[in-house]
């Protein structure tokens, strides 16, 4: 069964090797961020509940920006 790849012609791989390693990379990057969104969120929703409002976390978060 014949395997067909198309490049474009601003392709940057040189051949279907270096093209699928480029793609399990991309594909490792983007899970190894979904993981650590995942972990982050796990840990806020363990945190419980906030002592701050709405309002004061939005002021505290305003007085970290560098100015």
């Amino acid at each position: 069964m014949p395997c067909f790849l198309f490049y474009s012609e601003q392709s940057r791989h040189s051949n279907s090797s270096d093209y699928v390693r480029d793609l399990i990379r991309r594909d490792q990057d983007r899970a190894a961020i979904i993981a650590n969104m995942q972990k982050q969120v796990t840990e806020g929703i363990n945190s419980g509940v906030g002592k701050h409002s709405m309002d004061e976390l939005r002021e505290i978060a305003l007085k970290r920006l560098p100015v």
